[in-house]
C-alpha cells in the first residue's frame, strides 16, 4: 500500500453559512500553502478510583480540540479570500447608480470606466446625473448629498475588494486531501483567530493561520472535487511597492516584524449534550500589533514613540503596475491610527545601527473605522 505524500496535500475552503454545518452548495477554493498542522486532538481522562488492586481502570474521553497552523505566502488569488476569514468584513466596487444612498466607505467606478474607483467619505444620496469624476488620486467631487474620493487605479477587468474589522467573523468549512490515497479530513465550525507575518525586503512573505475549529469528518471522497483555483501568484519582498508612515512615503525602513492580527477567539465554549464538540467560538477584541525597523538616521521616528505622537502606516504590494488586471495584481495593507512604544537603538558592534519600534493600532476616529483595512485589487469578482 503506498504511502501518503505531503507534495501530493491539497487544503481547500468555503465559509459556512450555519456555524459547524456544510454549506448546502459546495464551492470551494484551494489555497495553495506550504505546511499545515490542523487535526483533532482528545484528551484522556484518568479516574482516581481505587478498586482493592493495582490495575487502572480505563479512561474516559474528554473534549474534542480542533486546531493548528497554516503556513503559506502572500498571493494574489483565494488567498485574500482566507484573509477575510480572519478579518470578518468585505466591501466590493459597484457601478455608479443615480438617486442610491451610499454610506462611507463605499466603492463605486464611473458607469464608463476611466481607470480609477471612488470611496464615499461623506455620505448621502448621489445625484441624478452622474459628476464629473476626478482622476488625481486624492480629489473629490460632490455627487448630491454624496462626496467621493479619488481612491486609486483599477483596470476595467478588475475588482477592488477593501477587508474591514466586523462585529463578527465567519466559520469556514476546512478540508484537507490526500489526494494520492483519497482520504480527506473535513474540519466543520473553523475561525482564523490569528495571522502574522514579516515584510521583508526580499524574498517571500510566509504568513501563518492560527485555526481553532469545532469538528472533524474523515471520508474518502471530497467535499467538493470541483476546487476553483486561480493560480499561485506571490507576492514577495521585491513587489513592496511602498511603505507610508504617517501619510509619507519612508525609505529607511528594512523590515516590518512579526504583523500580527489576533481575534482573541474564546474556545472554552462546550454545552452539557454537545457530544464533546465546541458549540460557539465567540470573538473577542482585535488586537493588531507588529514591530518596524529602520536605520537609525534621526529622531524622528523615536521622538513619536517618546511623545506618544500618533502616526500610521501602509505596506503595498504590487505586481506591475498593480490597477489589479492579470498579472499587475495588488495587496495592500493599512493601519490607520497606531502609536509606538519606545525603544532606543543601542550600539551592537560596529555595522550600522537600526531603531526598532513596536506598535500597536487602535480605532479612535479615523473615517476608515477599522484598526486594520486589507485592500485586494484582482481579477476574482468575489471575496
Amino acid at each position: 500500500m503506498a504511502q501518503a505524500q505531503g507534495s501530493q496535500g491539497q487544503i481547500v475552503f468555503q465559509q459556512e453559512s450555519t456555524f459547524k454545518t456544510d454549506p448546502g452548495s459546495p464551492d470551494v477554493k484551494k489555497l495553495h500553502f506550504i505546511s499545515e498542522g490542523l487535526k483533532l486532538s482528545r484528551n484522556l481522562i484518568t479516574t482516581p478510583i481505587i478498586r482493592g488492586n493495582r490495575n487502572p481502570a480505563a479512561s474516559l474521553r474528554g473534549n474534542i480540540d480542533v486546531a493548528g497552523a497554516i503556513k503559506t505566502h502572500l498571493q494574489a488569488y483565494q488567498f485574500p479570500s482566507f484573509l477575510k476569514a480572519v478579518i470578518g468584513g468585505s466591501r466590493t466596487h459597484v457601478a455608479w447608480v443615480a438617486t442610491t444612498a451610499k454610506v462611507i466607505n463605499d466603492l463605486v467606478v464611473p458607469t464608463a470606466e476611466n481607470g480609477y474607483y471612488y470611496k464615499c467619505t461623506v455620505a448621502g444620496t448621489t445625484s441624478a446625473t452622474q459628476p464629473t469624476w476626478p482622476t488625481v488620486i486624492g480629489n473629490t467631487v460632490v455627487d448630491g448629498g454624496v462626496t467621493w474620493r479619488c481612491e486609486g487605479t483599477k483596470a476595467a477587468t478588475a475588482y477592488v475588494k477593501e477587508l474591514y474589522i466586523a462585529s463578527s467573523l465567519p466559520s469556514l468549512l476546512i478540508e484537507k486531501g490526500f489526494i494520492d490515497i483519497t482520504q480527506y479530513f473535513k474540519y466543520n465550525g473553523c475561525k482564523i483567530n490569528k495571522f502574522s507575518f514579516s515584510a521583508t525586503p526580499e524574498g517571500y512573505q510566509e504568513i501563518d493561520f492560527n485555526i481553532i475549529g469545532a469538528k472533524e469528518t474523515v471520508g474518502s471522497s471530497p467535499f467538493d472535487a470541483t476546487a476553483a483555483d486561480g493560480g499561485y501568484k506571490p507576492f514577495d519582498g521585491l513587489s513592496i511597492a511602498s511603505i507610508l508612515e504617517g501619510g509619507s512615503a519612508i525609505a529607511n525602513v528594512t523590515a516590518v516584524d512579526g504583523i500580527s492580527f489576533e481575534n482573541d477567539v474564546d474556545n472554552s465554549v462546550y454545552v452539557i449534550g454537545g457530544a464533546g464538540e465546541r458549540s460557539a467560538l465567540p470573538e473577542g477584541v482585535v488586537k493588531v500589533s507588529g514591530t518596524l525597523k529602520a536605520m537609525f538616521e534621526n529622531l524622528t521616528l523615536y521622538n513619536k514613540a517618546i511623545n506618544n505622537t500618533e502616526s500610521a502606516l501602509k505596506l503595498v504590494y504590487r505586481l506591475g503596475t498593480g490597477d489589479g488586471s492579470a498579472g499587475n495584481e495588488a495587496l495592500e495593507f493599512n493601519i490607520p491610527e497606531l502609536k509606538f512604544a519606545p525603544n532606543a537603538p543601542v550600539i551592537g558592534g560596529p555595522k550600522g545601527v537600526f531603531v526598532e519600534l513596536p506598535f500597536e493600532a487602535y480605532y479612535d476616529n479615523d473615517a476608515f473605522a477599522t484598526a486594520m483595512q486589507v485592500t485586494v485589487k484582482n481579477t476574482e469578482t468575489t471575496i
